[in-house]
Formats: structure tokens, C-alpha cells, sequence
């Protein structure tokens, strides 16, 4: 699917791009990107309210 030109020009307008791996580096790359803007929240004192 990631190499499919036609999915790839609909991720490319959306403003997204592939991000070929498996499974467990997407588990990776959410803790990751999870830690980072919660960290960012927290530092910014945002909240829902």
C-alpha cells in the first residue's frame, strides 16, 4: 500500500506521507511521539477546560 502512487498522492494532499515499517515501529513511533507532545501539553499548561 505504501508504494501505491495513487495512495501516496492522496496522503501527499492531505498534507501526510508513508511511513513504511512494521507494526511494532508504529508501536515505537506513538510512545515516542506520545512522550513528546505530552511533555509539550504539560510544559504549555494545556488542558480541556
Amino acid at each position: 500500500v505504501t508504494k501505491d502512487k495513487r495512495f501516496i498522492s492522496q496522503l501527499a494532499e492531505q498534507g501526510a506521507r508513508p511511513y513504511p515499517g512494521s507494526s511494532a515501529d508504529m508501536t515505537r513511533l506513538m510512545e515516542k511521539e506520545g512522550k513528546r507532545w505530552g511533555e509539550v501539553i504539560e510544559h504549555a499548561r494545556i488542558s480541556l477546560d
